[in-house]
């Protein structure tokens, strides 16, 4: 069995604003990432990450992370390792700064590169590469190239998917919801009490 989780990081922005920003609102109900639609989590390095069940969510989409990431920074990642999908982007003022794409649904094959990449990216795509390389390229069991984009990320963030992240288990991450399912709860609550 494997991960199909989407995720963004925001930086610079308040998490009450990102919340409000994705029409989310915290539970209070704590959760681990991947056990409800959704749930958010903030560091002590001042990110606020949101993690979404399923690849490709609507909200890593272009739209919501252009208008999110006005006045911050965002950082997004998405996995689908049933076909060993990845894909990080980053994000700033409302502008897409850089992509990396990797689809190995056909053995490790590559990466797509777009944008002015991060500083951090040549290290850890080298190394990568290296990994896959002394596994046997190719035609090895397993695919070193789908963690470029979850590193990348990770690099910044200290939030990975698959591994403990400190930095965010400290606080711990919280179911979050729709506003509207909020405002619905509210509602039945308010018409069950008259008011």
């Amino acid at each position: 069995m494997g991960f199909a989780l989407s995720w963004l990081a925001v930086k610079g922005k308040p998490a009450a604003a990102v919340l409000a920003e994705l029409e989310l609102r915290p539970t209070g109900v704590a959760t681990i990432e991947g056990e409800s639609p959704v749930a958010g989590a903030a560091s002590g390095d001042g990110w606020y990450v949101v993690v979404a069940d399923g690849s490709e969510h609507h909200l890593i989409s272009a739209p919501v992370v252009e208008r999110l990431s006005r006045g911050c920074e965002v950082l997004t990642c998405t996995v689908e390792e049933h076909v060993m999908f990845s894909q990080a982007t980053g994000w700033r003022d409302g502008r897409r700064l850089w992509g990396v794409t990797h689809r190995g649904e056909n053995g490790p094959a590559g990466l797509d590169e777009t944008g002015e990449l991060p500083r951090e990216y040549p290290a850890i795509r080298d190394a990568m590469l290296a990994e896959q390389a002394a596994e046997g390229r190719a035609e090895a069991e397993v695919d070193h190239l789908f963690d470029i984009p979850v590193v990348l990320v990770q690099s910044f963030t200290g939030y990975r998917h698959d591994e403990a992240s400190p930095v965010f288990e400290a606080r711990g991450f919280e179911v979050l919801e729709p506003e509207s399912v909020g405002r619905a709860k509210r509602s039945w609550i308010e018409r069950l009490l008259g008011r």
